[in-house]
């Protein structure tokens, strides 16, 4: 991770990093894919320590790999990076979820995806299951690094969305205007 976080903070930190990563050719090759996604953990691991969020780096407990993990407000938080071609499915937050399930009880996921999620993946991960992930995407990503709001508050925003009306993935822009509206 060492690397990714140098190549971040050589594109001038986690801001420009992310206003000059891009879509990659579909000539990309294996290892051009999976060095933007160890960057972009690495960006977030910036995002998340100028919060002051206390951000673990990609560890491996037994027999799988976490992103990171993140203390807010008094609890730890797990995370996972993606940013793919396409959206991602079910599949992938089932994933995720499998590995937040098996932590301490309680334990919430925060899946950041730039690639968005495939339209039955939201409705699947709600359909009679506990919810305990939340859900990012790019637009949700843009906010935070346009300086709109900071990634703590951001999350909080979700997380409030999530246990209020049982969605995991309410966009960030769309509880800005109610903020404003209600505040």
């Amino acid at each position: 991770m060492s690397g990714a976080r140098e190549a971040v903070a050589a594109a001038g930190g986690w801001r420009k990093w992310f206003s000059a990563a891009h879509e990659l050719p579909p000539t990309a090759t294996k290892a051009e894919k999976a060095d933007r996604g160890r960057e972009f953990e690495g960006a977030l691991i910036e995002m998340f320590n100028e919060d002051g969020l206390k951000p673990r780096a990609s560890y491996r407990p037994t027999g799988e790999e976490v992103d990171g993990s993140i203390w807010l407000d008094g609890r730890t938080y797990l995370f996972e990076a993606k940013w793919t071609s396409a959206a991602h499915p079910a599949s992938s937050l089932y994933q995720f979820k499998g590995k937040v399930d098996g932590k301490l009880t309680g334990t919430i996921g925060l899946f950041f995806s730039m690639s968005g999620y495939s339209t039955d993946a939201v409705d699947a991960l709600i359909a009679g299951k506990d919810l305990n992930l939340v859900l990012f995407d790019r637009a949700d990503v843009d906010l935070v690094i346009k300086n709109r709001i900071g990634i703590a508050e951001a999350i909080r925003l979700k997380l409030r969305a999530a246990a209020e009306s049982c969605t995991p993935f309410a966009q960030l822009g769309s509880l800005l205007t109610w903020m404003h509206r209600s505040g």
